[in-house]
């Protein structure tokens, strides 16, 4: 019978971590308790006499394994205590050599659809280049908040969350939405015994350039940064703005906490933490993490994800796109033609302009100008001679063709569009969005 209960106990065991599986991103000895920092944000501790569970804990963190644990005692806001910690897929400690040979492959990935454009990137900041849309009131950034899948998992990670919100931003208002994280330190974890470290959400800025926090996992209103910040900081303490996660790692006895702003594509800390000390920058949305994130966060979820038209190559800095927005005055503009054609330029004809943003012609003026809708939400007026029109083919790459971007360790990917310019939209495999390249690149 003893035996048979034991059996009972190590199947339910089982069962579980198939459920509950974690990842050890750091662990932290104390005189009488162990620390484990999970990949869901949440902080748990295992008594040192749980001598079993500490040895597998030390093991799964220097191997990268996933562990499965049963919770001892849970509450809301404190840490619990676990116990039974078993390590659930087991990862081997690769030979020194190959370890090596790993650092020179993460380093290629820059070269990568991920990492495209990689060179173009002078800092650690992980906010260059990430285009943040500047809504032009409160009220948009709440239309924008109201679109968020809210039928969420109670458990689902925050940064699955955060992630699939600011896809859904992209493909459903054209907004750039950006991320903010929020590192709760040792210091504020050891003075409150917090359950997290990380927190992660969306969050815009409006015409004057006021941050607020779109996080449907705690409200359903666009927050001020002040009041998001203050949900959990318990004692209000100021959260040093920085821009390298070195910041958070080497100063967790300075402050209680820290922030890092970063663009929509960085899914999870580990990524702050590559750019911080290798230099990666992440870039476009990955089919691979999306599912991953939607799966996750949703109650249900119909395995379907949407696919954006295309995410330019150059995103322009705001105040340039700005000027050129507003570079033709509207008393230029004479009416509108009826059936209009102007130097092979039509209603509905799909264009490309010098800054790789691809739309289609509303309006044809007199004057050799057009109004162009563009895929991403704009509405700007261009001169044709910046302008290129849609062709079927283009030398010897056509719409259509399966390509190997040579620039890109010869990813493959699918021509959707391409232009008289030799400017090509792909789609590259296990990507959800579409880049513009030149079709020099490109081989069929």
């Amino acid at each position: 019978m003893k035996s048979l209960f034991l059996l009972l106990v190590l199947a339910f065991i089982s069962m579980s971590a198939k459920s509950s599986e974690y990842k050890i991103l750091r662990v932290e000895s104390l005189e009488y308790e162990t620390r484990l920092y999970l990949d869901n944000g949440e902080i748990v501790k295992v008594l040192n006499l749980e001598i079993e569970s500490i040895k597998n804990a030390m093991q799964a963190y220097k191997t990268g394994s996933l562990v499965s644990f049963v919770k001892k005692e849970v509450t809301t806001e404190t840490q619990d205590i676990i116990s039974q910690l078993v390590i659930t897929e087991k990862v081997e400690l690769p030979p020194l050599k190959e370890e090596i040979e790993e650092e020179a492959s993460v380093n290629k990935e820059m070269y990568t659809p991920a990492g495209y454009n990689a060179l173009r990137f002078y800092s650690h900041d992980p906010l260059e280049k990430s285009n943040i849309t500047q809504l032009s009131s409160y009220e948009d950034a709440q239309s924008v908040m109201n679109l968020f899948n809210g039928e969420t998992r109670e458990k689902s990670q925050c940064y699955n969350r955060a992630h699939m919100w600011t896809y859904e931003a992209l493909y459903k208002s054209q907004v750039n939405l950006g991320k903010v994280w929020i590192f709760f330190t040792s210091k504020y974890i050891n003075e409150y015994n917090y359950k997290w470290w990380f927190h992660v959400a969306p969050y815009t800025e409006v015409h004057n350039e006021a941050k607020y926090i779109l996080d449907r996992g705690f409200t359903m209103i666009p927050y001020n940064f002040e009041n998001w910040k203050n949900i959990f900081m318990k004692n209000k303490a100021h959260c040093p703005v920085v821009k390298s996660y070195n910041e958070y790692q080497y100063g967790k006895w300075k402050e209680y906490c820290y922030i890092i702003f970063s663009s929509q594509y960085y899914w999870q800390p580990w990524q702050l933490e590559n750019l911080a000390n290798r230099n990666i920058h992440y870039w476009g949305y990955k089919m691979g993490e999306l599912e991953i994130a939607y799966k996750d966060a949703l109650i249900y979820w119909n395995r379907k994800i949407p696919r954006l038209t295309y995410t330019p190559s150059q995103p322009l800095p705001p105040r340039e796109r700005e000027e050129d927005r507003y570079s033709t005055p509207r008393r230029e503009e004479p009416g509108r033609t009826y059936n209009p054609s102007y130097n092979g330029f039509s209603v509905g004809l799909r264009v490309i302009d010098q800054f790789n943003e691809i739309g289609s012609v509303t309006e044809i003026y007199n004057n050799g100008r057009v109004r162009v809708h563009f895929d991403l939400g704009s509405k700007l007026i261009r001169s044709t001679r910046n302008l290129s029109k849609k062709t079927r083919c283009y030398r010897n790459i056509c719409q259509g063709q399966k390509v190997m971007d040579s620039f890109n360790s010869n990813q493959k990917a699918w021509v959707t569009e391409i232009f008289e310019n030799g400017m090509a939209l792909v789609i590259y495999e296990g990507m959800a969005t579409g880049v513009v390249v030149p079709s020099s690149r490109l081989s069929r």
